[in-house]
This record gives C-alpha cells, sequence and structure tokens, in this order.
C-alpha cells in the first residue's frame, strides 16, 4: 500500500477528522492527500470529481446517522473503495458487523495504533473481493458465449443458406433480363440487404465463439458509415447519434464484423442508461502514437458505479473481443456526468483492400 494514495474522511465532527488525520500523517501519510468532509453528500461529491483510493469513516454522518444506511450508500456509489469504519470504542466493533459494508473496523480509542493496520485489511480484502467478482464474471461471460454460440449454430445454417438462395436469385434476375435503371437500382438495395444479413449472421457467430476472428485492414470511416443506421437503432429513438471520424486515418487490424457487434453492444448500452433521451458520439482519432488508432464512445448518461462496467455482461463481451484481435478498452465516467468507452485498436501495415466502383447502367456486368 502506498502512503500517497488519495484518501477521505467522511466526518461530522471536524475535530475528530483532525484527529484521524493527524494518526494517518504520523504513521508516513502524505497529509496533501488526506481529504474531510462532513456529510455523505459531500462524499458523493470527492467521488464524482475523482474517486479516493480509500474512505475512514466514523460511522455516521448529519444527513444519515445509520451505520448501516450509510455504508451501504458508500459501497453503492463507490464499490472499488476500500473503507474504514472507526467506532467509538471496542464493543460495537463486534456488534456492528460486517452487515453495514465496512472491509474494516478500528475503535477510536485504538485509532493512533490500529489505523494503518486496518486500511491494510481493507485494501486486501476489497482486493479479494474484486478478484472473486472477476472470476465470477469471467465466469459469466463464458457461459453467455457459448449460449450465444448454440444458438448461432442452430441459425446460422438455415439462415445462410436462405441468404445464398436470395443472392443467386437476385444475380440471375439482374443478368437475364434488361432492366430499367429503377429496377436496377432495386435489385442493388436487395443485394446489399443480403450483405448486411450476412455481415450480422457472421457477427454474431464471432461473439459466440463460433468462428476464429479474421482480423483485416479496416477503414474505420467505411465501416462506420455502413454500420450508422443499425447503431442509430442500437441508440434508441430518443438519442442522438453523432459519428465523428479524423481525415486520412489509417486503417486498422481487427476483424470486421467483429468490431461492428463491439460498437453495438456499447452503443446500446449508453443507449439503455438514458431513457429520457440524450446524445452518443463516436469519435475515431489518432492516438499520437504510431501503433494505434483510439475509438472513443461518448455518451451524456448517468455515470456508472465506480468499478461496476468491468463486471457487465456486454463489457465483458466487448473487451474479450476487442484484446483478441490485439486492442484494449477502458470504461470510465465523465465529468460532470457520462461514460467514455476508449477503445485503442492496432493500426493496420497492410493496405486496405479496394472498396468496388458502383456499376452504372450500360457497364457489363
Amino acid at each position: 500500500m502506498e502512503f500517497d494514495w488519495p484518501l477521505l474522511i467522511l466526518d461530522g465532527d471536524r475535530d475528530s477528522a483532525d484527529f484521524v488525520r493527524y494518526a494517518l500523517v504520523d504513521s508516513g501519510w502524505d497529509a496533501r492527500q488526506v481529504q474531510w468532509t462532513d456529510s455523505l453528500a459531500g462524499a458523493r461529491s470527492h467521488l464524482r470529481r475523482g474517486t479516493p483510493r480509500v474512505i475512514v469513516t466514523a460511522l455516521s454522518a448529519p444527513d444519515e446517522s445509520d451505520e448501516a444506511a450509510l455504508l451501504d450508500a458508500l459501497r453503492a456509489e463507490a464499490p472499488d473503495v476500500p473503507i474504514v469504519g472507526v467506532a467509538p470504542q471496542t464493543a460495537p466493533v463486534e456488534a456492528g458487523g460486517s452487515r453495514g459494508g465496512a472491509h474494516a473496523y478500528v475503535p477510536r480509542e485504538q485509532l493512533a495504533d490500529r489505523l494503518i493496520e486496518s486500511v491494510r485489511t481493507a485494501v486486501a480484502r476489497l482486493r479479494f473481493e474484486r478478484q472473486l467478482q472477476a472470476d465470477q464474471a469471467a465466469e459469466l461471460d463464458r457461459r453467455q458465449s457459448d449460449i450465444i454460440g448454440r444458438l448461432a449454430d442452430d441459425a446460422a445454417f438455415e439462415v445462410n443458406n436462405a441468404l445464398a438462395t436470395v443472392s443467386a436469385a437476385l444475380i440471375r434476375l439482374r443478368s437475364s433480363t434488361r432492366l430499367s435503371s429503377t429496377h436496377r437500382e432495386t435489385l442493388a438495395t436487395a443485394g446489399e440487404g443480403v450483405a448486411r444479413a450476412v455481415r450480422a449472421m457472421d457477427g454474431l457467430l464471432a461473439v459466440g465463439g463460433r468462428r476464429p476472428l479474421r482480423p483485416i485492414p479496416v477503414n474505420m470511416n467505411q465501416l462506420l458509415d455502413r454500420e450508422q443506421s443499425r447503431l442509430k437503432r442500437a441508440c434508441g429513438p430518443l438519442v442522438d447519434l453523432d459519428i465523428q471520424v479524423v481525415p486520412d486515418l489509417p486503417p486498422v487490424m481487427v476483424d470486421a464484423t467483429a468490431l461492428a457487434q463491439v460498437l453495438g453492444l456499447l452503443v446500446g448500452r449508453a443507449g439503455a442508461g438514458m431513457e429520457d433521451g440524450g446524445e452518443v458520439i463516436i469519435r475515431a482519432q489518432a492516438t499520437g502514437e504510431s501503433s494505434a488508432v483510439e475509438l472513443l464512445i461518448l455518451d451524456d448518461g448517468p455515470p456508472p458505479a465506480v468499478g461496476a462496467t468491468p463486471r457487465q455482461a456486454d463489457v465483458l463481451r466487448a473487451r474479450t473481443l476487442v484484446e483478441q484481435c490485439g486492442g484494449s478498452i477502458d470504461i470510465s465516467a465523465r465529468w460532470p456526468t457520462g461514460v467514455q468507452a476508449r477503445m485503442r485498436l492496432p493500426i493496420a501495415t497492410a493496405p486496405v483492400p479496394p472498396v468496388p466502383t458502383p456499376r452504372t447502367e450500360g457497364q457489363p456486368e
């Protein structure tokens, strides 16, 4: 444990808080990293501005005097921050138990001698809890992936056969008759619909782990333009979608259908958090490094509880797919509200395959 971690003292009594501060500083804690607030509302404000690494609380506050309710509220606001409860005397420590959610207790009469030890205990217990949650989340992701894969297996054969039949019929129709430009445009639209369905089915197989990922050079501008309507549907009718791509962005080395599924998962998650409407921004930009491109998904919905997003199923699946392509995902709260998902994707070294030029009337097949 580092003694320069930001630490927050939550105590309605300033003199009592100073007593805790002196005990910390006397034990070697950096005084500049120790902050104080006298209410639960103040603690929430500190957590929104920048989560402290440790909270020491006197187990009561003017706006929440019940010990269990106060600790429950703190753990709900910051589930990944160790909490040390300072009890008035030895007896309540045993009676208080862990029902309120403190990771460690220390009697006030033993504060000078046991505070640092209690903080260490709180940190160790929290790390154990986080590892346990990570293991459970990984197992949940594996099971969900397996379920998706089995469903995709069941549907893929019939769906792909039907799409192949429709596609062959469209090709025969286009080549066997002399069609007007209006009819050719209609057939082209139908063909694009078939291609979209094929990509969606392929993406489902990738998400379910039923096919290996196949990273290829992908132009972000083309991919986002192609997926724009689907991403808009994922956002929901009350959410505005804004896509921004920096000009001349180098291609990235990813599985295109898997990346489209990742975008759908993250955008859908953002839209679900904004029941009254809002905005989602997808921004593709350079990172200042020669090896990666940055893809941001920004929304103005309510920020997540600290440490909660890594355990959500959609985030787990998205992270797994991106990491299998050599990238990474980081999700964090924005100030004053909202969520930022930051993806770093490796830049492709091979050139992007050229996009076929659409035929015009009169050109040979």
